[in-house]
Formats: structure tokens, C-alpha cells, sequence
């Protein structure tokens, strides 16, 4: 036989439990505690020990959760895939906050509503971990509405739950419409209770007592009670969220500054490669000028060159102006001026010889003419100088007479 259920209204501050034997209230409690972890604690450590409950349910009234009909939905949804669709476009159905984040199980009525709610999903499971822990089972936990319809009454019913004024109507034991206005004034009355209304002392009795009589009446409507689950898909659709933020974002700046990168990329491209010309340019400046100096330094040693006379070759012309039996056994060249010893059997003859040359001038005899010491021959020596003006033509015409003789 199926054990006493437990029935919990968690609202802020107030955690209140009613635990039903069939259809009789064995026990109710009451706690307080600004966490609601550690009320839901202290009512499960409060229960009878001779009266286990085989299941808890729980009705969540406000700030907790937020509850709504739903309009608007795509015609061809059915079962989760409705579910789903809210939850990715919760800001379309529900008011969001950071404290509500956790979407329910969209469903609907026999008479045609579709509901939703969104809940705090921290606060869902701060109430579902303590129980768990205790080893009992949430079978379901329930928006405080609908647990109120589980024990009231068909018709259109007021009810104030400390903050706001809900007006619902009730159609076999069925929610099917619900106005929320914030901010409400209360006031004495309420929900048109059942034959439950004798056992029920407060509005947190009634939801309490309501959602315990959910699976007898069969209200068809539960949040989720994987609070990790819950949260796990909050934090997705958060996610996706600042994805869809992020990826707009970085759109709309890669749109901006794209332009601006691309031109400044381009500008700064162009001013290395200026700089990679300007150096070349300088490089090749350097060294065409280096090139410069070099020739002039060529052409200055060939300038210099072709005017200096080469010595070997006025030796050779000056050998072929004198007489085969001349000879010489000194020579100096210095600035165009020659001076040479000469030995010769009639320095007269050589002196004579050179004056007729063309090349040869300013010819003079230096010191004295003497005979040379020479074994069995008579040699004169002497010293003349004189200036070579083109040995090269002397060579030449020295040449010409030789080969006419």
C-alpha cells in the first residue's frame, strides 16, 4: 500500500508542509528561514519517524516562479518540441531576470490552455537536494496556482499571495486562465475551497495540501525536478545568449575597423617598401660614387703613366743614336735630362753624332775628356748631358736608317 504523500509550500522565508493519509492531514509544520535549503532541512528532520512519506510535492509560490499562459506558438509544435521552442525564446514569452532563469514544461489542458513557467532555479534546488539527501523523491513541484486548484472549487477565484493579486478560473479541478496583477493590496477571501477546507488554517496550508492532492486529482502540469538538469540549460541558453551577442558584436566591429585595418596594413606595406627603396637608392648613390672616385684615380694613374717616359726604351734609343763603338757605362734620367758616361775611341765623334739628333738638346760636356784604362785600346771617357724630347720617334727614325743602310 502507497505511503502518506507530503505536500510543501515554499515561498519566501516560509517553508510550510502537510503531510495527507489518504484524505486525512496526519501532520502539518510550519518553518522560517530566510534560506530556504535550511528550512526544507529542518521540516524533513521534523517529520514523524512512524509516518515516512513515499513521495513529496511541492507547490513554489513567489518570487520563485513566474507563470503564464502561452500564445503565439508555431501551429505544427507538439509535445517537447514546444518545450524546447520556449526555452530558446524565453525573452519572446517571459519577463527574464538573473534570479529566474529555469523554463518548464510547456503543456496543455484538456480545455485548450498551454502554460509555462519560468522559476529560480538556484532556489529549485536548494528544496530538491535536502529531500534527496534525506532519501525521499520529489515526484513533482508545482507553480502555487496550480496546486491551489487541486482543492478548489470550479468557478473565478481571487487570491492574494502576500504580493500580488491572482485571479483564476477553475474548470474541473483544472486551471484554465490566470491573471497576475503585481503590487495588490491584500485582502480577506481567497480560493473557494473544497470539503478539504475544514484542515486548512492558512494559504500555505492550502498549497501545501494542494499539491499533496495533485496526483489524486491529476493536475497536469510540473516544473522540472533536475535542478541540475534546470540549471545545466539555463547556463546553455545564457550561453547561446552571449554567443549571439558576442558574434553580432564582433560583426558590427569587424564591419567598422576592417576598412581601417586593411588601410593601415596597405599604409604600413607601402612605407616599408619606401624604406626598402630609400635604402637601395642610397646603396646604389654610395656606390656610384665610390665607382666615380675610382675612375678618376684610373684615369689620374693612366694620365700619370702615359706621361712618364719608359726608361728601358730611352736606354734603347739612346744605344741606337750612338755609334756601334760607343758605349756606355753610366746612365741618369731625371725630369727629361739624361746624363750618361760615355767610352768611345773619339768622344768628339759621339758628341758630334748626338748634337745632329733631332731628340737630343741642350747637349754639354761635363768635366774633362780622359782616356779611359783600357789594356791595348785607345778610349776616351766623358761625361755629357742633355735633354731626350721624343725617344720614341728617335727610336723610330734610328730604325728607318738602319733599315735604309
Amino acid at each position: 500500500m502507497k505511503g502518506p504523500v507530503l505536500g510543501v509550500s515554499v515561498s519566501e522565508g516560509r517553508v510550510c508542509g502537510m503531510l495527507l493519509s489518504g484524505v486525512d492531514v496526519v501532520w502539518r509544520a510550519l518553518e522560517t528561514d530566510a534560506d530556504t535549503g535550511v528550512a526544507i532541512s529542518r521540516l524533513i528532520e521534523a517529520l514523524p519517524v512512524s509516518m515516512r512519506p513515499s513521495s513529496v510535492r511541492v507547490g513554489l509560490g513567489h518570487p520563485f516562479v513566474r507563470t503564464r499562459q502561452i500564445s503565439g506558438l508555431p501551429p505544427d509544435l507538439g509535445g517537447d518540441s514546444r518545450t524546447h521552442f520556449v526555452a530558446e525564446h524565453l525573452r519572446h514569452f517571459f519577463i527574464t531576470s538573473d534570479r529566474l532563469t529555469g523554463p518548464s514544461r510547456v503543456i496543455s489542458t484538456a480545455h485548450g490552455a498551454t502554460w509555462g513557467a519560468l522559476y529560480d532555479a538556484d532556489v529549485l534546488r536548494a528544496i530538491v537536494r535536502p529531500i534527496g539527501t534525506a532519501g525521499l523523491a520529489v515526484e513533482a513541484v508545482l507553480p502555487a496556482p496550480f496546486a491551489l486548484t487541486a482543492v478548489s472549487v470550479d468557478g473565478t477565484h481571487d487570491w492574494h499571495d502576500g504580493v500580488r493579486l491572482l485571479q483564476a478560473r477553475v474548470v474541473e479541478g483544472t486551471l484554465i486562465a490566470l491573471a497576475v496583477v503585481e503590487n495588490a493590496p491584500s485582502f480577506d477571501g481567497g480560493f473557494l475551497l473544497t470539503e478539504f477546507r475544514s484542515q486548512i488554517h492558512s494559504e500555505e496550508e492550502a498549497v501545501a495540501l494542494g499539491a499533496a492532492m495533485v496526483g489524486l486529482n491529476q493536475v497536469p502540469f510540473a516544473l522540472d525536478v533536475d535542478p541540475e538538469a534546470a540549471v545545466a540549460h539555463s547556463l546553455r541558453s545564457e550561453r547561446a545568449v552571449r554567443l549571439a551577442a558576442g558574434t553580432l558584436v564582433g560583426s558590427v566591429a569587424l564591419g567598422l575597423f576592417l576598412p581601417m585595418m586593411v588601410a593601415f596594413i596597405a599604409a604600413a606595406g607601402a612605407r616599408r617598401d619606401i624604406a626598402e627603396v630609400s635604402v637601395a637608392r642610397r646603396e646604389s648613390i654610395e656606390l656610384s660614387q665610390a665607382l666615380t672616385r675610382e675612375s678618376r684615380v684610373l684615369s689620374d694613374m693612366h694620365a700619370l703613366s702615359s706621361r712618364r717616359r719608359s726608361r728601358v726604351a730611352d736606354l734603347a734609343a739612346l744605344t741606337r743614336l750612338l755609334p756601334d763603338s760607343c758605349a756606355i757605362s753610366a746612365a741618369q734620367f731625371d725630369s727629361g735630362s739624361v746624363e750618361l758616361v760615355l767610352m768611345a775611341p773619339s768622344i768628339a765623334d759621339v758628341v758630334r753624332t748626338l748634337d745632329q739628333a733631332p731628340e737630343v738638346a741642350g747637349l754639354s760636356i761635363i768635366g774633362a775628356i780622359t782616356a779611359a784604362a783600357i789594356p791595348q785600346a785607345k778610349v776616351e771617357r766623358a761625361t755629357v748631358r742633355f735633354r731626350l724630347l721624343n725617344a720614341v720617334s728617335a727610336d723610330r727614325r734610328t730604325g728607318s736608317a738602319r733599315s735604309g743602310e
